[in-house]
């Protein structure tokens, strides 16, 4: 009863509720589609838009929904259509994520068909903003030539006037935050803030140690203090840590996911 107050105060006073953002990367377009009354509370959602059409964006945006679409900028995947045509620039395998390697983004074929093609892609079919992942690679390779790579794409991406929330790339952002570059984004997403993952393959999730909590919310409220909107994804299965996940945002004004797999996939979270 206290959150459905909660929720209802803040709603007449327009301001987002927290917990209305959710993150179904995982998920198939057939699944979101299917789950558009089960996930009704959420105002902000990200997908996957890769076989998504401009009248399924459509469909979504009728529904209520502010659609970002999740876009890899640091590395590229084994499953995607076009990474043969980049496998030679790739420079390190990603750890636990096997079928995943780090790209090369100082490479200019590779920042222009993030930006020329598959960001042209999100745009055609409608989408209200770019989420772009692992700009960690900055923290990675830590190589002034990669962020000033990043920074470019960035940029480059201010042409389609469209929202921006960049995933991790906590450096690369407090980069960006110090020189005055905070301008380019929306928001930040911060994965594992309150949670942490303890075993990739059995997915066990635990309580995020203290330092790494402390060091990750410093940097959002660096964030916010920019001016940036903060969202948070963490990784519970058990009511215990979900309810320590949710406390904890709900107190600093993030907003957040919480989901029962590393997928991002939508049945789990609309059936819990």
């Amino acid at each position: 009863m206290k959150t459905f107050l909660l929720a209802i105060f803040l709603s007449f006073g327009c301001i987002v509720f927290a917990s209305d953002f959710g993150a179904y990367i995982g998920s198939e377009k057939k699944d979101v589609l299917a789950s558009i009354e089960s996930i009704a509370e959420k105002k902000t959602i990200v997908v996957e838009i890769e076989d998504f059409t401009k009248d399924d964006v459509d469909t979504l945006h009728k529904s209520g929904f502010e659609v970002f679409a999740y876009l890899n900028v640091g590395s590229v995947e084994k499953f995607r259509s076009y990474y043969k045509d980049f496998e030679a620039i790739t420079i390190d395998s990603y750890a636990n994520w096997g079928e995943e390697f780090w790209v090369d983004v100082r490479q200019t074929s590779w920042q222009d068909f993030v930006v020329n093609t598959l960001a042209k892609n999100i745009v055609d079919k409608g989408a209200d903003g770019f989420f772009l992942d692992n700009f960690d690679i900055y923290s990675q390779f830590k190589i002034d030539a990669i962020f000033h790579a990043l920074s470019s794409i960035l940029i480059s991406l201010q042409k389609y006037d469209k929202k921006i929330i960049i995933n991790g790339g906590d450096e690369a952002v407090s980069f960006l935050i110090r020189n005055g570059m905070s301008s380019f984004i929306f928001g930040v997403n911060q994965e594992s803030v309150f949670s942490r993952i303890a075993n990739y393959k059995t997915q066990h999730f635990k309580k995020q140690k203290a330092s790494v909590t402390k060091y990750f919310v410093d940097y959002l409220e660096s964030a916010k203090r920019a001016g940036l909107e903060v969202f948070v994804i963490e990784y519970a299965k058990n009511k215990s840590l979900r309810n320590y996940c949710e406390k904890e945002c709900e107190k600093r004004g993030y907003r957040y996911f919480i989901s029962k797999d590393l997928e991002l996939t939508i049945e789990k979270e609309a059936n819990k």
